[in-house]
């Protein structure tokens, strides 16, 4: 009996001696809709430091055997979620590469742990961990089942994101993008080694990695990463190789995490499309649109459009008119949405054809009906949000400019009789605009 005792208690030391198993836990960031892993971004320099050093000590210790790799990939809500649903398995694709560039291992070893929920998933944990006042509310959405509804270029879209957007009008939506969605595009794997001896036995696996042999050498991790590469203090002899992540510095712009990092390191702006009608110009039956886009951050680039083909009731009171205006502004200020907003300067130019009466002999039209009115001039104004996600606005402005007039001075009557012709250069006032509108986002 007791020889059967004691060849237990041996068993199960071999046991405990050659089936220890280390996980290794690697995450890294992503700038918004790229998937090239970049080591200035966040914490990846420390995380590509610990990784190289993990693998490292795997490949120079004989009793290491890489089991397995799982990786997942995610994208974020607030990117570009629908349109780009590769863009996850893209970064899932770039910290697969970069693990195969530090260590050979078959294709075999590595598993898919994604899945259609797992930004879901992820989007609740970090909810849960941030304690959002809407906490409750933001679960409550995410657990209701999928429901997914025409988006648009023949893309879905899930339901539920539509009611985060509105969930208490729109500020929710905004702490999302302030708090969480900075972390959600990012690529994670788990690294499972099994040590088959006890080399290390009574070394946490702490200290096994950041190596404390006096000796040290030098190595530049920049395979992967283009002009980012990276210099790493290794410590300990060619068989050894740890490093130390404290002991890592970066060759390009260096950003510690930080709740608004996601969009400080690519300079993140939510370019805009805006379509709006001018009050002002209604009330004078003028019908009118005026479209405008962000084509840079502060910069937008506009056209306005405003026509009246008919009299104002009698035929001796007319303003029909064809006006076409493109306007260049400046923004010097982006909203807490990163978005154009607020005062801006901005030059245009303009075009307008013209027939106006307002004596009953006479009527004052362009030129053979062909030469209108051109110039341009400045205008300012103000870009009020009514909106918490700045979707709705009203805009204020008001522009003043030259333009060189040609025209004809017409008896009032069908087929008038021309009386004269003149040029003149006009000076003075050319818009007032009392706005409402809508914006979406050009980002997707």
């Amino acid at each position: 009996m007791k020889k059967y005792i004691f060849s237990l208690i041996i068993f199960c030391c071999a046991l405990n001696t050659y089936a220890r198993e280390v996980v290794h836990d690697v995450n890294v960031l992503f700038l918004p809709g790229q998937s090239q892993l970049e080591l200035s971004v966040g914490d990846n320099h420390l995380e590509i430091a610990r990784l190289f050093n993990f693998l490292n000590d795997v490949k120079t210790n004989p009793t290491a055997e890489l089991v397995r790799i799982d990786i997942d990939g995610y994208t974020s809500f607030d990117e570009t979620y629908e349109s780009n649903p590769d863009l996850s398995v893209s970064r899932m694709a770039a910290l697969k590469s970069t693990i195969k560039n530090f260590i050979d291992v078959s294709a075999d070893v590595f598993y898919d742990a994604s899945n259609e929920n797992s930004e879901w998933t992820w989007l609740k944990d970090a909810v849960l961990r941030e304690n959002l006042p809407e906490t409750q509310s933001i679960v409550a959405i995410i657990n209701n089942p999928p429901e997914y509804i025409d988006y648009k270029d023949g893309l879905k879209r899930d339901r539920r994101l539509n009611q985060l957007k509105i969930l208490n009008g729109g500020e929710t939506w905004i702490k999302l993008q302030e708090i969480v969605f900075p972390r959600m595009p990012h690529a994670h794997a788990l690294i499972t080694v099994r040590y088959m001896d006890n080399v290390y036995e009574g070394q946490s696996s702490d200290n096994r990695l950041s190596g404390n042999n006096p000796t040290s050498s030098t190595a530049t991790i920049s395979s992967s990463f283009g002009d980012n590469s990276m210099a790493v203090t290794t410590h300990g002899n060619a068989n050894t190789g740890a490093i130390s992540a404290t002991n890592v510095s970066s060759t390009g712009s260096m950003y510690i995490w930080d709740p608004n990092y996601y969009y400080q390191a690519n300079n993140y702006f939510d370019y805009r499309g805006y379509v709006k009608t001018n009050f002002a110009e209604i009330a004078l039956a003028l019908a009118n649109l005026s479209v405008e886009f962000d084509f840079v951050r502060h910069w937008a680039v506009s056209l306005s459009v405003s026509y009246s083909g008919w009299n104002y009731f009698v035929k001796d009171l007319k303003f029909r008119a064809l006006d076409i205006k493109p306007t260049f502004r400046y923004y010097p200020f982006v909203d807490k949405n990163r978005i154009n907003n607020g005062f801006y300067i901005g030059v245009h130019a303009g075009a307008t054809w013209f027939n106006i009466a307002y004596e009953k002999k006479y009527r004052y039209q362009n030129h053979d009906k062909n030469t209108p009115a051109y110039g341009g001039g400045i205008d300012i104004g103000y870009k009020l949000p009514l909106s918490a996600n700045s979707d709705w606005f009203m805009d204020f402005g008001f522009g003043a400019g030259a333009y060189k007039v040609n025209y004809d001075k017409i008896e009032n009557i069908t087929d008038g009789k021309i009386l004269s012709t003149k040029k003149k250069w006009y000076f003075g006032p050319d818009e007032v605009s009392i706005s409402f509108g809508y914006s979406f986002s050009l980002n997707h």
